[in-house]
């Protein structure tokens, strides 16, 4: 899919920004925010190219031919900002750019020590901002994380939404808004991106990673909690194949069948973090799944099952051996999970005799 181009379960709020724009009715300040991985970055992508596009489709998508949408594929486009912790950089969504100069790929140095957005770079970021428009058009910039932008940055910021210059669009993108302090986020219009359906994702997991199984992308999506770029990362590098297993394992479990030891034995230090990360989804789901066929669960079952998982972590943190820990936690599933053992006629009539 081109980075000109919203992502399949967008079409509804895509249609509500183009519609906004036909009314002039765009805020100058907006804060996209929603959980990680669910596609902020790739809608403001197609946003960005959409608002710089000389010819705008009939969606209001950029046509990808014009002189500007081939400036900003090139990362050449002076009316394209980005602020984040490595400053005040260009914008470009070609991924075989530079990191610094897209967004859609764009991603924090590791060795990079900066914790936070500072001033410096939001000054050079207002001081580009007044500068009238070199192609004669709008001006915008990308502020993410917006998490990260420290007081004085914020403030700095703040000047700049409270009295725009023209044709001047600003789009912090955050995870978390709450994060962002009340006097800023109630300067921005909000656009917040919830979790998209899960059949629709489904269906782009499997277009991306088309060798993938239907069971990999079922549970690539449960365990990124349907976060569809969590999911796809997981698929590429292979992290899914583990977790069919577990999630299997744990399902016999359930059912009284499986064996504790093997399955904890099963489990290197490595992969260790991953596997209770599993499991707690895994219970998630198996709650649900209670709940969905009319099985009631004890409120005290749930606390108990919940307990033996967070005790696996905090003896891991103690560094306890891995497999005497996931051992102790899938025993104390397997308790109270199996089903518990029928009755036989003769038993029933003994215990009367017994009552």
């Amino acid at each position: 899919m081109s980075a000109m181009q919203a992502l399949p379960w967008q079409g509804e709020i895509w249609s509500r920004l183009a519609h906004t724009r036909a009314q002039n009715q765009l805020a100058h300040a907006w804060l996209v925010s929603g959980p990680h991985g669910v596609g902020k970055r790739p809608l403001i992508a197609a946003w960005v190219a959409a608002m710089l596009c000389g010819q705008p489709n009939a969606e209001g998508f950029a046509c990808g031919v014009c002189g500007s949408c081939k400036m900003l594929l090139s990362g050449g486009h002076p009316d394209a900002h980005l602020l984040t912790l490595d400053g005040h950089l260009g914008l470009a969504f070609n991924p075989s750019l530079q990191r610094e100069d897209g967004i859609t790929h764009w991603q924090p140095e590791k060795s990079s020590k900066r914790k936070e957005i500072a001033v410096d770079g939001t000054r050079s970021l207002i001081d580009a901002l007044h500068v009238a428009s070199h192609r004669q058009g709008n001006k915008i910039a990308v502020i993410a994380p917006a998490e990260d932008l420290n007081r004085s940055a914020a403030d700095a910021l703040l000047k700049t939404i409270e009295e725009p210059t023209p044709n001047t669009y600003l789009i912090l993108i955050a995870d978390q808004a709450q994060s962002l302090s009340p006097t800023l986020r109630s300067r921005c219009r909000p656009l917040r991106l919830g979790v998209p359906p899960a059949l629709i994702v489904l269906d782009w997991l499997k277009s991306q990673v088309p060798e993938s199984s239907a069971e990999a992308c079922s549970t690539a999506l449960s365990l990124a909690r349907g976060a569809p770029f969590i999911a796809l990362e997981q698929l590429q590098q292979g992290e899914v194949s583990p977790a069919i297993g577990w999630r299997a394992a744990l399902d016999e479990i359930a059912l009284g069948r499986g064996d504790p030891m093997k399955l904890a034995a099963a489990v290197d230090d490595e992969t260790v973090t991953a596997f209770l990360h599993c499991c707690q989804v895994w219970l998630v789901d198996f709650l649900r799944k209670q709940v969905i066929d009319g099985v009631q669960i004890s409120g005290r079952k749930v606390a108990q099952l919940n307990n033996e998982l967070h005790d696996a972590h905090r003896r891991l943190d103690a560094n306890a051996r891995a497999q005497l820990v996931l051992e102790a936690m899938l025993i104390g599933w397997l308790r109270l999970l199996a089903p518990a053992p029928r009755s036989s006629p003769q038993s029933v009539i003994m215990q009367n005799r017994l009552a």
